[in-house]
C-alpha cells in the first residue's frame, strides 16, 4: 500500500534537510566533516539547543556536556524515554551520522508538543557529547578524577 505524503510531512522533511546542511557546515575545515569531542566545532550542539527550546522543551546540559531536552509527561517521575544521538562523527561517516537521529528526535518531540499530546512517560531528546567510545572514555576519566580527589562521582 502506498503512503500519501502530506504537506506537513513535506515541511518536516524540508526543515530536517535544512538543519542537516546547517550542522554539516560546522566542521574543522574543508573536506570530510570533522567535529571532535570537546572542540569548538562541538558548538553545533548549541544550535541544536536553540531548536530544542523552540520545540517547547526544557533544555539543559549534563555533567558530560550532552545537551538534553525534556517534555514532561502524565507521570513526570516515571523513567524517561530517550531519543537522539551524537553530533561528533566517525571520520568519513557523512553528514547524517548522528545528526539525523538528533534532528528526527526533535521533530517528533516538536510535533507531539504542537498537538498538545503528552505520553505517559517523559520524553527526552539528547545530543550526546560524544559517540559511544568517546563517551565511555569521558565517564572513565571523570570517575578517575573523583577517585584521585577522594570525592564521589555524582
Amino acid at each position: 500500500m502506498q503512503q500519501r505524503v502530506t504537506a506537513k510531512s513535506d515541511a518536516y522533511g524540508t526543515c530536517l534537510m535544512r538543519r542537516l546542511a546547517d550542522l554539516a557546515a560546522v566542521t574543522e575545515g574543508p573536506g570530510p566533516l570533522t567535529r571532535g569531542t570537546l572542540t569548538p566545532e562541538e558548538g553545533a550542539a548549541n544550535r541544536v539547543a536553540i531548536w530544542i527550546e523552540a520545540a517547547g522543551l526544557r533544555v539543559w546540559t549534563d555533567a558530560l556536556f550532552s545537551v538534553l531536552g525534556r517534555d514532561e509527561a502524565q507521570r513526570p517521575n516515571a523513567p524517561a524515554i530517550r531519543l537522539g544521538s551524537h553530533l561528533d562523527r566517525v571520520l568519513d561517516a557523512g553528514r547524517y551520522d548522528g545528526a539525523l537521529g538528533v534532528l528526527a528526535a526533535i521533530a517528533v518531540m516538536a510535533e507531539l508538543s504542537r498537538r498538545g499530546e503528552r505520553l505517559a512517560q517523559p520524553l527526552e531528546g539528547t545530543v550526546e557529547a560524544a559517540d559511544a567510545g568517546a563517551r565511555a572514555l569521558l565517564k572513565a576519566t571523570r570517575r578517575l578524577h573523583h577517585r584521585l580527589a577522594g570525592t564521589s562521582a555524582p
